[in-house]
């Protein structure tokens, strides 16, 4: 499954669950929801860690990226 998600509209607690409701801009550029991520509130701050750990390295990859470039973004 495949979720788009530009930005976060909502996120809520209820019944030891996080529910973050993610949207997106829609073809006539207006947000539309675009589904619900659901994490148990046990593992939200492992969940929140790992994708903070992606981000990091997603951003040393573009770095060395543009190392090896001489510095030019395409």
């Amino acid at each position: 499954m495949i979720l788009l998600t530009e930005n976060i509209r909502n996120v809520s607690l209820s019944n030891g669950l996080v529910r973050v409701e993610t949207i997106a801009t829609s073809a006539d550029g207006q947000e539309t929801t675009t589904g619900e991520i659901v994490i148990p509130a046990t593992q939200y701050g492992a969940v929140v860690e790992a994708l903070r750990r992606s981000g990091e390295q997603l951003q040393q990859r573009v770095q060395d990226q543009q190392g090896e470039t001489g510095g030019e973004t395409a």
